[in-house]
C-alpha cells in the first residue's frame, strides 16, 4: 500500500479551487464552488476545497466530504493525494458502506486496493457493534487490534468480548484470538480462540455447556466448540456427555481454499438426524442410528453460476464408517452434485426457486446406489416479524448398500419453516417435514425464545427422539427468519 499522506495542510502552493478551474481540465476535475468531482471519479466536497495543481494534491476543509465508488467518507478535513492515489482524514471521522458504519479520530486509505487503517475505531456491521484502538479494513474483512465486540445495542452493552486481535469478514464469521467475555463489569471465562458465522439465518456457536434430555440418550450435557488456527484452517468440536449412550463426539477439521473446502471428520456414535436436513437427509426412523467415522475425507466446491439459471455447487467423501447398533463397518465412497435455481417473484413477497441433485454412492463391498431429487422452495417475508418458508420435494433411489442410514425411502415430502416474533423479546421457530406417502412427519421441531439483556434464552423440542433442550446464547438482530432445511 502507497505511504499514505497525513491530515497537514497542503503547501503553500495551493490555489483557491475557483482560479484552479481552467488547469484541472487537464486531470479530468468539474468543480464548484464548493465541490470537486475529480479523475471522473472522487467526488470531494466542504465549506473550503483547495487544490496543488504541482503535487496533485486536494484538501478540503470544513464537513468535508469525499464519495467513491460506494464509500461514504466524512470528516473535518479530508487529504486526497492523486499521485500515490490514497487519502487521509481527520476530525470526527465517519464511514460508511453498505451495512457498515464505522467512526475513528483517523484514517489512512488506499483507494486503488481499497484497504485503509483506522485508529481508535468505533462502529457496527451486520449484527456487531465494536471497538478497537486500530482497525485494519479490506474489500473483504476488517482486522480490530486490542478491540472488543457485542451485539448488544444498548447504550452500555450488558456483555461484551474483549479481544487482542478480532477478524471480521461480513457475511462469512468472525474469529477472535486471546478472547475475554465480560458480563458488566465482571470477566466470566478467557478463551484463545473463538469464533462464530455471520451467515444470515446461522445462530452463534454458544459459549457454555448445552444440557437436556431425550428419549435416546436420557439426560445429557454438551459442548460445541469452534477453533481458527489462521484464516484458512479451522477445527470445530462437539461432544456430548449422555446416561444412556455414554460419550458422543464429532472432530472436524477444515481448510477454506479459493474453490470450496477440504475437510476431515472424525466422529464417535454421531447422531444422523442431527445433520442439517437436505435433499438425502436421512430418513426420521433412523433416529436410533448412530455412524463412527473412522475417518472420513470431504471436498465441496463452492457454487458456481450458471448463466441465468442459477448455482451449481458439488462435494464428494469418502472414508470407512461403522453402523450402530448394527455393527456394520464398511469403506463408502459418495459424490453429490447440485443445482439451485435463481428465485423467481411468483406474487408480491413470495420467491419460488427450484432445486434438483443428484447421488452416488460405492462401497468396497461391491454394492452401489444412486438417488436423484428435486424440489421447489417458496420463500415469503410479510413483515419484519414473520418469515415462512414452504417447500415440495421428491427422490427416487436405486440399488443397495450395507448401512442403513442411506436408505432413501421417502419418495415425497413436504418442508415447512417460519419463524414469528410475538411482542418485545419473543420467538417462535417451527420447524416441520411431512412423509406424504406415510402421511406421518419425519421431523418436527419447536422452539420458544425469550431476548432479554442481549442474550437469548430458550426451550426447544424435537419430535425425532423425543429431546427437550435449554438454549443460551448471544442474541443477534435483524427481521425474523424463517430455519431451513
Amino acid at each position: 500500500m502507497p505511504a499514505l499522506r497525513t491530515c497537514e495542510r497542503t503547501a503553500t502552493r495551493a490555489a483557491p479551487l475557483a482560479v484552479c478551474l481552467a488547469a484541472l481540465l487537464w486531470a479530468g476535475a468539474v468543480a464548484r464552488a464548493d465541490e470537486l468531482l475529480v479523475e471522473r471519479k472522487y467526488r470531494v466536497s466542504a465549506r473550503q476545497v483547495t487544490v496543488d495543481l504541482e503535487q496533485r494534491r486536494v484538501q478540503a476543509e470544513g464537513d468535508a466530504h469525499l464519495s467513491y465508488d460506494g464509500i461514504q467518507l466524512q470528516a473535518d478535513t479530508i487529504n486526497v493525494d492523486l499521485e500515490d492515489q490514497s487519502a487521509a482524514a481527520c476530525g470526527d471521522v465517519q464511514v460508511s458502506q453498505d451495512e457498515t458504519a464505522l467512526s475513528a479520530a483517523s484514517v489512512q486509505y488506499d483507494l486503488d486496493d481499497r484497504t485503509g487503517l483506522l485508529t481508535d475505531a468505533r462502529g457496527h456491521v451486520q449484527d456487531l457493534y465494536f471497538t478497537a484502538r486500530s482497525l485494519r479494513v479490506a474489500p473483504r474483512q476488517m482486522v480490530l487490534s486490542d478491540g472488543s465486540f457485542t451485539t448488544c445495542d444498548e447504550p452500555h452493552p450488558h456483555y461484551r468480548v474483549t479481544a487482542r486481535q478480532i477478524i471480521v469478514r461480513p457475511g462469512d464469521r468472525l474469529i477472535s484470538r486471546k478472547a475475554a467475555v465480560w458480563y458488566g463489569n465482571h470477566r466470566l471465562l478467557n478463551l484463545p480462540n473463538w469464533s462464530f458465522s455471520l451467515r444470515r439465518g446461522e445462530r452463534v456457536s454458544p459459549l457454555h455447556p448445552i444440557g437436556g434430555f431425550s428419549r435416546r440418550d436420557g439426560p445429557f450435557i454438551g459442548l460445541n466448540y469452534l477453533l481458527y488456527a489462521s484464516g484458512s484452517a479451522s477445527a470445530e468440536l462437539e461432544a456430548r456427555s449422555t446416561a444412556s449412550r455414554g460419550i458422543r463426539a464429532r472432530g472436524r477439521a477444515n481448510l477454506l481454499q479459493s474453490w470450496g473446502d477440504i475437510a476431515a471428520t472424525v466422529s464417535r456414535r454421531d447422531d444422523l438426524t442431527r445433520i442439517d436436513l437436505g435433499l438425502f437427509a436421512p430418513d426420521a426412523p433412523l433416529s436410533d442410528v448412530t455412524v463412527d467415522r473412522l475417518p472420513e475425507v470431504e471436498v465441496a466446491l463452492d457454487p458456481v453460476p450458471v448463466g441465468r439459471w442459477g448455482d451449481v455447487s458439488a462435494r464428494a467423501a469418502a472414508g470407512n464408517y461403522r453402523e450402530q447398533p448394527s455393527g456394520v463397518q464398511a469403506a463408502r465412497g459418495v459424490a453429490d452434485l447440485y443445482l439451485a435455481g435463481r428465485p423467481l417473484a411468483v406474487v408480491a413477497g413470495v420467491n419460488m426457486h427450484p432445486i434438483f441433485g443428484v447421488r452416488g454412492v460405492t462401497y468396497d463391498t461391491s454394492q452401489h446406489r444412486s438417488a436423484t431429487a428435486y424440489g421447489i422452495i417458496f420463500d415469503s417475508q410479510p413483515s419484519d416479524n414473520l418469515s415462512v418458508r414452504a417447500g415440495y420435494l421428491h427422490r427416487r433411489s436405486h440399488g443397495a448398500g450395507p448401512f442403513t442410514f442411506d436408505a432413501l425411502d421417502i419418495s415425497r415430502e413436504f418442508d415447512l419453516g417460519l419463524t414469528a416474533r410475538l411482542g418485545p423479546g419473543w420467538r417462535v421457530e417451527l420447524l416441520a417435514r411431512r412423509d406424504l406417502d406415510r402421511e406421518t412427519f419425519r421431523a418436527f421441531d419447536a422452539a420458544v425464545i425469550r431476548v432479554a439483556h442481549c442474550l437469548e434464552y430458550g426451550v426447544t423440542w424435537r419430535k425425532v427422539g423425543g429431546e427437550f433442550g435449554l438454549r443460551f446464547g448471544l442474541a443477534r438482530g435483524g427481521p425474523a427468519e424463517a430455519p431451513s432445511w
